[in-house]
């Protein structure tokens, strides 16, 4: 790639790791998006879509723990995808 991904590149790819799927790809692309701009609440909520989509309850429930938490503590997020 002839430029350095942004947040919107690795936020188009984590939606289409969600269309087809591919979760272990979806959380680097959602590790990257956050590290990048951690605020990020759309890229959280789709890592928490793809999990839920494969049946990881658990870890779709504490992707939604987090980001509540994170409403203060922008580091819970980065913090959870390192």
């Amino acid at each position: 790639m002839p430029f350095m991904a942004d947040e919107s590149v690795w936020g188009a790819l984590l939606g289409a790791c969600k269309a087809h799927n591919l979760s272990k790809v979806g959380k680097l692309a959602a590790k990257k998006a956050l590290a990048l701009k951690p605020n990020m609440v759309e890229t959280c909520v789709m890592l928490s879509n793809i999990y839920a989509a494969e049946g990881k309850w658990g870890e779709a429930e504490r992707m939604r723990k987090l980001m509540k938490r994170a409403k203060t503590h922008e580091d819970y997020l980065i913090a959870y995808t390192c």
